[in-house]
């Protein structure tokens, strides 16, 4: 790595916010998985910025931050890849020129709705006009829910009954050789004489 003057810290500081546009461009691809047929240019843009980077700080570690995927990658590996280098170019650029490049510790935060958004403004209500909107509330679900079966959850199964017989037990009693008692032919002999 070479000792970088003003002109040098000045570059690098002009390719963070492109860096750090492409890596947030790639989170929010992922998170919403929009990236199919762009993973070639995501590769050329990162690669492009990287080259800067090496050009101006000649530093090894920028050089080992390669792209490492067969030709058969697709674009979500190729997006993982790009995502996971440049995190490292921007904490690089971040120790190289001291400029916070998150913006203030403010991370981007990207969510995806799938459900309808009810928001509600409580900010002027009077203690009277809470219950009125709970009432609302729990009417507009009633409602909702008017036409909707909720299936009842079934018996639990009866145990099976155990064998029956003898005295004092209900049921026939079994015949020799049959139910809980099993007696062997020789018995039979001993009983006959």
């Amino acid at each position: 790595m070479r000792e970088l003057n003003v002109n040098d810290l000045r570059a690098l500081i002009r390719l963070i916010s492109p860096l750090r546009a492409l890596r947030e461009d790639i989170e929010k691809s992922l998170l919403l998985e929009l990236y199919s047929g762009s993973g070639n240019l995501a590769v050329r843009s990162l690669e492009a910025l990287r080259d800067q980077i090496l050009e101006i700080s000649q530093d090894r570690y920028i050089a080992a931050l390669t792209l490492d995927f067969v030709e058969s990658s697709g674009d979500r590996e190729k997006f993982s890849q790009v995502l996971l280098v440049s995190g490292q170019l921007l904490a690089y650029l971040e120790a190289q020129t001291g400029v916070d490049i998150a913006g203030g510790n403010q991370k981007q935060q990207y969510s995806v709705q799938t459900a309808p958004n009810i928001s509600l403004n409580m900010g002027d209500v009077v203690s009277g006009q809470a219950d009125k909107i709970m009432d609302f509330v729990e009417g507009t679900i009633s409602n909702a829910m008017r036409g909707v079966k909720i299936p009842k959850s079934p018996k639990p199964p009866k145990p099976p009954k155990g064998p029956h017989f003898g005295e004092g037990f209900p049921g026939p009693k079994p015949k020799r050789g049959e139910g809980f008692f099993y007696q062997s032919d020789d018995d039979d002999e001993d009983d006959e004489e």
